[in-house]
């Protein structure tokens, strides 16, 4: 999600890539974007959306992460 029109080139750059980009649905002051809302408004927009969450950009994963999900989506 985006709300600074700094990140318009960066949301442009992600939708040619076939990402999904929406506007911040709520902002604080400061212009941060709320989690909470984040979070409610992709889960109601994104069909066959099975699991959301946060990760921070540092954190490096590899194709275990995908595993785990998969499994974890048919006992759910």
């Amino acid at each position: 999600m985006t709300n600074t029109t700094s990140n318009k080139d960066l949301a442009t750059y992600a939708r040619n890539l076939d990402w999904v980009v929406f506007e911040a649905p709520k902002v604080g002051t400061s212009g941060l974007p709320y989690f909470k809302e984040m979070y409610s408004h992709a889960s109601q927009h994104v069909d066959k959306c099975v699991f959301y969450g946060y990760s921070n950009g540092d954190i490096l994963y590899n194709t275990d992460l995908l595993l785990t999900l998969d499994a974890i989506s048919k006992v759910h």
